[in-house]
């Protein structure tokens, strides 16, 4: 039989306010809430976060993909059009704007260009960040900035027209090491809760 505690209230009564409490308390930590919950219950979260954690990843892809894709094309065209306007003794301009570019080497800028937005659509496929993957960024990412900042004394527009590829790679590299965190940590938390059923 239950007894009553200094308050009047039964233990039993009292365990079970409590267990409720951390169930239906969203702010308490989900490895505090794991241990009151049934195995069914610990097993529907973990598959609810993995659901929504991968359909997270999948819109943040799809949405860092449209960015890259457009700078891409764009750079290829520039690059097109530096080749023509050297062929033809005449200044390269930047597309669609119609700024003159003022590179000393504009043609290796674009190269430079073109493969950080490959590179960051490289990222985005269903791949690990690789501690190659992320020399290669470093690398790009230093050339990209010195062009940058080089074409600064040319004007603000010629400025962003190269810091523009640099960024998107930056942005991708961060989100891509967010998506993989995440996954990480979800499954270290799968793989306590298996740990802790066996022991």
């Amino acid at each position: 039989m239950a007894r009553k505690n200094a308050k009047g209230t039964r233990d039993g009564d009292a365990i079970n306010t409590t267990t409720h409490s951390i169930r239906g308390d969203s702010k308490v930590p989900l490895e505090e809430r794991t241990d009151v919950l049934t195995e069914e219950e610990q097993d529907q979260i973990l598959n609810e976060l993995m659901m929504q954690n991968e359909q997270d990843i999948a819109f943040f892809t799809r949405f860092l993909n449209l960015p890259a894709v457009a700078i891409l094309l764009v750079q290829l065209y520039s690059a097109y059009s530096i080749v023509v306007s050297k062929t033809r003794d005449l200044t390269p301009r930047i597309p669609l704007l119609g700024v003159a570019i003022s590179s000393n080497y504009p043609l290796v800028s674009t190269e430079i260009a073109v493969l950080s937005v490959q590179l960051a659509l490289y990222e985005l496929g269903d791949r690990p960040l690789t501690q190659t993957m992320v020399g290669m960024v470093a690398v790009l990412v230093l050339a990209g900035l010195t062009n940058a900042v080089a074409a600064l004394a040319n004007g603000v527009i010629e400025f962003l027209w190269w810091l523009v590829p640099t960024a998107d790679l930056l942005i991708t590299t961060y989100a891509k090491w967010t998506m993989l965190k995440s996954r990480q940590d979800i499954q270290e938390l799968a793989e306590k809760k298996y740990q802790n059923k066996s022991a």
